[in-house]
């Protein structure tokens, strides 16, 4: 079977997202066995993560490095 074939598969469903509309990750596992590519993808797609912690962590190490006791530090040293 293709992917072309799952994608048709994917796209003649009729789908009732009112039972997935709390984890569309839920409705992508069910249907593992009937759609093993699109499944694959759309979880990886749909588990990244909406954050920006990591970036605002980034700011605050930066921050802490520096500060008015460290002002002597060049541009280069802080890459």
């Amino acid at each position: 079977m293709g992917q072309s074939d799952e994608l048709s598969r994917y796209l003649s469903m009729k789908i009732d997202m009112k039972n997935y509309r709390s984890d569309v990750l839920t409705f992508w596992k069910s249907n593992t066995d009937e759609l093993p590519h699109l499944s694959q993808v759309a979880r990886q797609i749909h588990s990244i993560q909406a954050t920006s912690a990591g970036i605002e962590r980034q700011f605050s190490i930066a921050g802490l490095t520096l500060t008015n006791r460290r002002t002597c530090l060049h541009p280069e040293q802080l890459d």
